[in-house]
């Protein structure tokens, strides 16, 4: 039987970094719209920190263009986190970053809504989805 390792861990703060959208007379009245979402960690394991940066642009299906933006910061308070460090590169379970970034995500929709009410982005709900994002390196 797999034994999966339990990382101890709270949200440390939420912040929103940036909303916005663009209107365009173009636009049709189907709502139908698209989401690019893009999450980067970071980590600070003096001081015991991730921060998952979550991105999301909203595209109009009709359009092909990026009508809204949200950009939200997660921050996490990981017990002993220096631990969980191999050859300087964190090294944390799969499951675990996964969970964190649901919650990120999940955070974001919320945020999402909140901050397009109200415009002809209300009903631009991010869908739930798969938070095991593949790791693709920065060059």
């Amino acid at each position: 039987m797999l034994e999966i390792e339990k990382v101890e861990y709270q949200i440390q703060g939420i912040e929103l970094v940036e909303s916005s959208f663009k209107f365009s007379e173009k636009r049709g009245t189907n709502d139908v719209f698209r989401f690019n979402i893009n999450l980067e960690h970071l980590f600070s394991g003096e001081k015991d920190i991730m921060i998952v940066k979550t991105e999301i642009n909203i595209l109009d299906e009709s359009l092909a263009e990026v009508v809204g933006n949200i950009k939200t910061h997660v921050a996490f308070n990981i017990v002993d986190l220096r631990k969980y460090f191999k050859d300087n590169k964190p090294s944390l379970p799969e499951v675990f970053i996964s969970t964190l970034n649901s919650i990120s995500i999940s955070t974001t929709r919320g945020m999402m809504f909140s901050a397009f009410r109200g415009t002809f982005l209300h009903n631009a709900i991010l869908p739930l989805i798969d938070p095991s994002f593949k790791k693709q390196e920065k060059d």
